[in-house]
């Protein structure tokens, strides 16, 4: 895999980190989301390969990408797991397991298996930039021999992690441990590197205990999650969870991403703290301001990320255009309803109240509190409640619905 920055395949390359590499020329045109590789296509530009699938051999598309070009790599090779050419069953259910039998997990020997992973890991460390990290996965079949191969070429080792799976293959011999884990290594090029990603709030979140330790608990791939063909049978036999590789692009990559909140949409340009000073990220409960949206999201509103700044941009009118909606059917419904109350309370006054708090519970509560003031000779009318501060939608509701006599 190439770089990524969150949650979309969009964040692959941000494009802050593509602005310089992205100048070069494409070698290839395509739309697809597939590129197959030929022998007739000698480079990739980082421009043509942006959120596509290069089908090909792995050790020969990566020599024909740019030195030095990507900011965040995660590697899943074969796990050698030597099993015997023979169908395994389970002795008291009496059923096969599907195991990994794939030919890419054959190798004649160690040293056949410990070359292919030096070549690829040597052409990975060429396309890595000066602070690039990398992850690798594999069970202990391997991961010990990985870390070795790892540590001979130079790489860096910043932390093992631990995924813990709370649902793995059962045990059924029974000779053995039950095995419930894979271990992720994560990585600098060398020794040497300085600055690179390291969200603490999202490894804090994200792994056990108060201090956050290296340990992931999440299950394996299962369920509609899992790909299979026409037949039933898995399409790759060791596919990963989408939710690991999403801790991964938190924990290790950084801003980029087109973001929408509410109505307001755009591409993430700076992120200061509560102090008004500039962050690289921000963790879970951490209060920032946001630079490079069209305008200011309701308190509330969830922050999600897109996969580009056009669909951003078309969900953003579209919602725009439903508030404009619900608010004119409320301003409607308010001149309706007054006319209709004024004509049974007779000479009986309306207090008409548009309410905003800081929080939906806030809003609740004084709604309520408010409500319960209504008297014979003076009733109290909620005409529009929500979280954050006055907008000039609000204005113009109060306006319209209700004139001079308002209540904030």
């Amino acid at each position: 895999m190439t770089n990524s920055v969150a949650k979309t395949q969009e964040e692959i390359f941000s494009s802050d980190l593509l602005e310089d590499n992205m100048k070069e020329e494409p070698t290839i045109q395509t739309n697809d989301l597939v590129i197959k590789d030929t022998p007739t296509i000698k480079t990739y530009s980082l421009k043509e390969v942006l959120n596509k699938v290069i089908l090909g051999d792995a050790l020969k598309v990566l020599k024909k990408l740019p030195e030095e070009s990507v900011d965040m790599i995660f590697m899943d090779p074969p796990y050698f797991l030597q099993l015997p050419n023979k169908k395994l069953r389970r002795w008291t259910v009496k059923t096969e397991v599907e195991a990994v039998n794939d030919d890419w997990d054959k190798f004649e020997s160690f040293e056949e298996y410990d070359n292919f992973i030096k070549n690829i890991l040597t052409e990975l460390k060429r396309v890595m930039k000066p602070n690039a990290t990398i992850w690798v996965i594999a069970t202990y079949h391997s991961i010990f021999r990985i870390g070795k191969i790892m540590q001979d070429l130079g790489f860096w080792i910043l932390n093992d992690v631990h995924w813990i799976k709370t649902n793995p293959m059962p045990n059924w011999l029974g000779v053995r441990f039950t095995n419930a884990t894979e271990t992720l290594i994560w990585a600098v090029k060398d020794k040497k590197a300085k600055k690179y990603t390291f969200n603490k709030g999202w490894a804090k979140e994200l792994g056990i205990g108060k201090v956050g330790a290296n340990v992931w608990v999440l299950p394996i791939c299962n369920g509609k999650e899992r790909l299979k063909d026409q037949t039933g049978k898995k399409l790759h036999s060791t596919q990963k969870p989408i939710e690991l590789l999403k801790r991964v692009i938190l924990t290790s990559t950084k801003k980029g991403d087109v973001v929408l909140a509410g109505s307001e949409f755009g591409r993430i340009r700076a992120i200061l703290d509560d102090k008004g000073k500039p962050i690289p990220e921000a963790g879970p409960s951490t209060p920032v301001e946001i630079l490079g949206l069209s305008g200011t999201p309701a308190a509330g509103d969830d922050l999600l990320v897109m996969k580009n700044e056009r669909r951003a941009r078309e969900l953003a009118e579209q919602r725009h255009e439903k508030d404009r909606e619900t608010r004119f059917a409320a301003q409607q419904a308010a001149k309706l309803d007054e006319m209709f109350e004024k004509m049974q309370a007779g000479d009986k006054s309306t207090l008409p109240v548009l309410l905003k708090a800081d929080v939906h519970g806030s809003v609740e509560a004084i709604k309520s509190s408010l409500l319960a003031l209504s008297t014979p000779e003076v009733t109290v009318k909620i005409i529009s409640s929500g979280v954050g501060g006055l907008s000039e939608t609000d204005i113009s509701l109060a306006g319209a619905s209700i004139g001079a006599n308002l209540a904030l």
